[in-house]
């Protein structure tokens, strides 16, 4: 028996909405951001869905995601000291080592927005949307190999950025 499409809309929510925040959030790093970029794609999703199938919607809500938390980033600052949530630094953790949580966090966030945004695309779809390259690719546009080509490059650049020296 055919799955009701509500049931089909509610699965492909249920699946990927915690992966869908987590790009977004690298995006923003806001929590209250991110939960609204995917919820603003959920939205985009549902007052499209007669001319979707939900086999291949998953492709339109990583775009759409990575659409609004850019829009989200032109609008809105990063605030200067983000707090981490809880399950990120430990409760149990001496205060130096939750310093150095903070302080590495912050270090890769700095970095990651540092990133031109074609490579931070491309990482951040690469490694949240367990998409292939092939599929990710054809969502920016760009050629698969271009897709690789940006995401090991924006590796690259990470390294370089946090490790202080450039990599070969």
């Amino acid at each position: 028996m055919e799955p009701a499409p509500e049931v089909a809309w509610e699965t492909l929510y249920r699946t990927l909405e915690k992966p869908l925040y987590n790009m977004a959030y690298r995006y923003v790093w806001d929590a209250a951001e991110a939960q609204d970029a995917v919820h603003e794609a959920f939205l985009a999703l549902w007052r499209k869905r007669q001319l979707l199938r939900t086999e291949t919607a998953d492709r339109y809500l990583w775009v759409a995601t990575l659409n609004a938390a850019r829009k989200r980033r032109r609008w809105r600052r990063l605030r200067n000291f983000v707090q981490l949530d809880a399950d990120l630094r430990g409760t149990d953790a001496s205060p130096e080592v939750t310093v150095q949580n903070l302080q590495e966090e912050q270090q890769l966030r700095r970095a990651i927005d540092a990133l031109p945004e074609k490579l931070r695309s491309a990482l951040l779809l690469a490694e949240f949307s367990a998409l292939s390259y092939e599929a990710a690719a054809g969502m920016l546009g760009i050629p698969p190999g271009t897709f690789a080509s940006r995401r090991h490059l924006a590796l690259k650049k990470l390294r370089e950025m946090l490790d202080g020296e450039p990599v070969r």
